[in-house]
């Protein structure tokens, strides 16, 4: 018996997702039909606005990456990739003359331990083109959410992104985040830190003492629905208890859908101090937001003393 998605995807967690066609075959190979599948996905998001977080994607020949939070449960999740897919798939098999699933079954999907792991999967997802020798760099690639992270390029496909929690942090302004979002993505590219294929595609991205309390409790879910020891409505409730991880509403939507640099109190809100991300660069946007004036005149203080802390 497979696993339901209710049972690896609890609500309020933040997860890596992946779809690929049919026996991998490039349906998607050219620009018109990468725009087509853009198109799908976000015509049917609605269906999932206010219960599901967006915060990057990537379209690539035969499958593409999603990195995203559940709100709420995950019948609005399914319910929007269930319509877009279904959408492409009559699309592509009365062009094509062809009948048949075009997909190959639902997205796989696996769970992310916190904003750190978060970072990652951003990051491997930006370089899917890159890794697959189809450009240098990511923002020649179009179909991707880097350019907006990187360069806060926009298009009709951004307003549905969610900006999240760790990508605030790196800076007080657009210019300094997009500027260290470039910087930190082609370090962990060149130093390989992106997250394996095990993690991606079964026991979830995060730690080791995560990934390994994961791993051996997906074995125990797999183990009691196979031999049906268990009830899977209780199998479930353990999978929300084990493996959900309670993210507070500031981790999974910290701002507006539409990708405001306002926060929901409709103050420009960064993370005051050092940036665990950036290194020393957050204390440095600091003090260019001193130089210019616009700092609250508490920062500045805190800017021209040297202090870090709230």
């Amino acid at each position: 018996m497979a696993l339901t998605r209710s049972q690896v995807l609890p609500a309020r967690s933040i997860f890596h997702g992946m779809w690929r066609t049919v026996a991998k075959q490039r349906f998607f190979g050219t620009e018109l039909w990468k725009a087509a599948l853009l198109t799908s996905l976000f015509n049917f998001f609605h269906r999932a606005q206010g219960k599901v977080a967006l915060y990057s994607y990537c379209l690539m020949d035969n499958h593409y990456h999603i990195a995203a939070a559940l709100l709420a449960t995950n019948e609005s999740f399914s319910a929007w990739v269930r319509a877009a897919h279904s959408s492409i798939a009559q699309k592509i098999n009365r062009v094509l003359s062809r009948v048949g699933p075009v997909g190959a079954g639902r997205p796989k999907t696996v769970l992310v331990e916190d904003q750190e792991a978060l970072m990652r999967v951003m990051f491997y997802i930006d370089y899917n083109p890159v890794r697959a020798g189809l450009v240098d760099h990511p923002g020649q690639w179009r179909y991707s959410s880097y350019s907006f992270y990187a360069y806060g390029r926009t298009n009709k496909y951004s307003k549905h992104l969610t900006r999240p929690r760790w990508y605030l942090d790196l800076g007080l302004t657009d210019k300094i985040r997009q500027r260290a979002y470039r910087k930190l993505s082609a370090e962990y590219f060149n130093k390989k830190r992106y997250p394996s294929k095990e993690e991606l595609e079964k026991i979830g991205v995060g730690s080791l003492a995560y990934t390994g309390r994961n791993r051996h409790f997906l074995r125990l879910l797999a183990h009691h629905l196979r031999k049906r020891t268990w009830h899977p409505r209780v199998l479930a409730r353990m999978a929300g208890i084990v493996l959900g991880a309670s993210h507070t509403d500031d981790e999974l939507l910290p701002v507006d859908i539409a990708g405001s640099a306002v926060c929901r109190d409709g103050v420009g809100k960064g993370v005051p101090g050092r940036s665990k991300y950036s290194g020393s660069g957050h204390l440095d946007s600091k003090r260019e937001l001193k130089q210019k004036g616009t700092l609250p005149e508490g920062r500045q203080a805190d800017a021209a003393s040297g202090r870090t802390g709230r």
